[in-house]
């Protein structure tokens, strides 16, 4: 038990919601991929180790931005959006996007490609609770931070 306390430092109640949401994606996807791994020809197991090894990845991507202390993530806001604004402002003007998976709006960056509307919602989020930690008072979020928002 005490390794446990020292791996999993931080919220408990949040680790235990996290652990219930990847036992409940996984159910969700042996119930959604069972007629199509059928109609393949594949095992059950096929989809399952498929998400479980994304869901694996996903865990340890987790853990180490667990890791990280919190002050590092202060500053990420405030590169994120202002960044993320200019490539929707370049998109919006130069238009040479291009369509992934019938999704318009990418921009191809070498071997990979970028939706600059996936980075603004992070930055959003991330600047929203920046905002709150910065206004918070003894009585909870003050009127000054809802102006900010």
């Amino acid at each position: 038990m005490d390794f446990l306390n020292r791996f999993f430092r931080g919220d408990r109640v949040v680790w235990i919601i996290f652990m219930v949401l990847v036992l409940i994606s996984i159910i969700e996807v042996f119930s959604a991929a069972s007629t199509l791994t059928y109609s393949a020809g594949r095992s059950y197991l096929w989809a399952i180790r498929g998400h479980s090894t994304n869901l694996l990845l996903g865990f340890v991507v987790l853990y180490v931005a667990h890791l990280i202390p919190y002050r590092f993530y202060e500053n990420i806001p405030l590169i994120l959006l202002p960044v993320s604004i200019g490539m929707l402002v370049w998109l919006m003007f130069k238009g040479d996007a291009v369509d992934v998976n019938q999704a318009a709006r990418w921009i191809p960056l070498g071997p990979i490609s970028i939706q600059p509307s996936e980075l603004a919602k992070v930055g959003v989020v991330m600047g929203t609770a920046l905002i709150l930690s910065r206004t918070q008072t003894e009585e909870g979020a003050s009127r000054e931070a809802f102006w900010w928002l």
